[in-house]
């Protein structure tokens, strides 16, 4: 009951919660509707963040209390078919639960705020082949995790801990080239309208000391408006991908700077850092895990004997949903200390202030930015610095 509370108030404080004075702050650069507009549309996708989250834990919740798992595991003895078929179960439970949000957030919601003008039919076609790639994934990786616990009953966590960094740095490396093209077509930026930018991204790469490997354009707009950039891959994999819609909508000099903020993170190898503070963090979950897991185990209401037993597996979906509320505002401080490092980039390797300016603007007006959040949802949901902080410090380089 005090968790429900807890929880029930820290979406009403975040859903809620402004900042005056920040907005007060943002009319230098916005007008009030552009500041209304992005406010009122992130806090619906608050109110539909919130209120999926709370029917995913009260399913959770719902099939751990009932001790129902055992029931699903007597479809044999052998633990790896027990395994498969709680978490299959599982699976399809809380994708019917998580439906009518995956509908709504995912294609109604953007449809009315002019953010997509897909059909359901092309909605539906993406949703399904990423239900099939998550599904496929997560049948590995629970059959890894319980197999660890057998194989090594004291010692599991550290390996899943130090298997966690060797999985991610895995789908890191064969993601941009395996299943990103499930969902979009990559272009070279050479093949493009475009093509014409190749030079001006060859010499910023060299003045950034960087191998131009892969320059790649997405066709996001075959899923909506939204603009954006990204640093992606290992090893022979990196590459950085510009959305078409950015290209569309930004000029070739603020699609420069976007590219030297890019080239920051690569620069910096922030995906390699990122692997590594990933796998400080699974170890810590992991042996806290194992502890609960014995516990639970020990006392039997949870319907299951030995921490080894699939039965126990919505316990630990419960408790790996539960700390992410603790773990995501870490995370978040992180990847803005990254951009950060990659905005100080950007500014150092194409300069240009004012363009730097510019592109964070027309970012958030393209993309219906809160430009103003309060320090509460910064706390837990901003991966990127808040866009008046990234003109400041542009505006202070000048």
């Amino acid at each position: 009951m005090l968790a429900a509370v807890l929880f029930a108030a820290l979406a009403l404080a975040s859903s809620f919660s402004r900042s005056p004075e920040r907005e007060r702050q943002a009319e230098r650069y916005f007008s009030r509707e552009q500041i209304a507009r992005g406010r009122q549309f992130s806090f619906e996708r608050r109110l539909l963040f919130w209120s999926h989250e709370a029917a995913q834990l009260a399913l959770l919740a719902l099939v751990v209390a009932s001790a129902a798992a055992p029931r699903v595991a007597r479809i044999g003895p052998r633990w790896w078919l027990q395994a498969l078929a709680i978490g299959g179960t599982l699976f399809l439970l809380q994708e019917l639960v998580s439906l009518p949000w995956s509908v709504y957030g995912g294609l109604h919601h953007l449809r009315a705020w002019g953010l997509t003008d897909r059909s359901f039919g092309s909605w539906l076609s993406d949703h399904l082949k990423a239900l099939l790639v998550s599904g496929l994934l997560g049948a590995l990786l629970l059959l890894g995790f319980y197999g660890l616990m057998r194989f090594s009953p004291r010692w599991w966590w550290l390996l899943a801990g130090l298997g966690s960094a060797a999985v991610a740095a895995f789908f890191a490396l064969l993601a941009p080239v395996v299943i990103a093209p499930l969902f979009n077509q990559f272009v070279p930026i050479a093949r493009t309208p475009h093509a014409a930018l190749q030079p001006r991204i060859e010499a910023l790469a060299r003045q950034a000391g960087l191998p131009v490997q892969d320059v790649l354009v997405m066709d996001a707009s075959r899923q909506g408006r939204h603009t954006n950039a990204y640093f992606t891959g290992f090893f022979g994999t990196r590459r950085i991908v510009l959305y078409d819609t950015l290209l569309a909508s930004h000029t070739p000099d603020e699609t420069l700077s976007i590219l030297g903020h890019e080239m920051g993170h690569w620069r910096r190898h922030h995906i390699v850092k990122g692997i590594a503070l990933g796998a400080c963090g699974a170890l810590l979950g992991f042996f806290v895990l194992s502890r609960i897991l014995e516990w639970a185990a020990q006392d039997g209401r949870f319907g299951f004997r030995a921490a080894a037993d699939p039965a126990g597996f919505p316990l630990v979906l419960l408790l790996a949903a539960l700390s992410g509320f603790v773990s995501q505002p870490v995370e978040n401080a992180v990847s803005r200390a990254f951009e950060r490092e990659a905005d100080r980039d950007a500014l150092v390797l194409y300069g240009h202030p004012e363009v730097f300016i510019e592109a964070e603007k027309r970012l958030a007006r393209d993309n219906i930015s809160n430009v103003a959040p309060s320090g509460l949802n910064l706390f837990l949901f901003a991966s990127h610095p808040p866009t008046l902080e990234r003109i400041a410090m542009a505006e202070g380089s000048k």
